[in-house]
């Protein structure tokens, strides 16, 4: 029995090659884009989402809001929306709008202590001395001071409702067995 092995080459579909920092959309959930977004950024300081068609357009566009939000010093650089021709399995040509949102890290300014330091003199109101005359008080006299203390009343306590147990205990304490 002979056996022929045939080699077939096949050449893979040609993709565009994506770059690190690009994001693209499609029928997933929109929380299942902001990790990979997160990544992105953190990563290579830059995030472009890319998106086609209506309901990915809504994706990204909460994507890249969520990430905003979220992510301290970033900001939008560009939104571009347009239409792609894409040719689908028949042959045809068809017309699919696109959105691409890119997203960059904005690095704070460090702000500097001034070299020179200056100083204005601030001139302190002097506030006048007040003088209190006290008398002085012979020998023989003694100044009184009355003092009065004030109670707060106390509000009467409103009488418990008593429950059905409290009386039944109360019953039975009234009647006692005879001797």
């Amino acid at each position: 029995m002979m056996t022929a092995v045939v080699q077939q080459k096949t050449s893979p579909k040609s993709r565009p090659q994506v770059s690190p920092s690009v994001l693209l959309i499609g029928k997933k959930r929109m929380l299942d884009y902001v990790s990979p977004a997160l990544y992105r950024i953190n990563n290579t300081g830059e995030l472009t989402i890319k998106a086609t068609g209506s309901l990915s357009i809504v994706t990204a566009v909460d994507v890249a809001e969520i990430i905003k939000r979220d992510v301290a010093n970033i900001a939008t650089q560009s939104i571009t929306v347009g239409t792609d021709e894409l040719r689908i399995a028949t042959g045809e040509i068809k017309r699919m709008s696109c959105i691409e949102i890119h997203l960059i890290k904005v690095n704070p300014i460090a702000v500097a202590a001034p070299a020179i330091d200056v100083h204005v003199p601030v001139e302190e109101a002097a506030s006048p001395a007040i003088e209190i005359p006290i008398e002085e008080t012979g020998p023989g006299v003694t100044l009184g001071v009355s003092v009065v203390v004030v109670e707060k009343a106390k509000k009467p306590r409103a009488k418990r409702k008593s429950s059905t147990a409290a009386k039944k205990k109360s019953s039975k304490k009234k009647k006692k067995a005879p001797d």
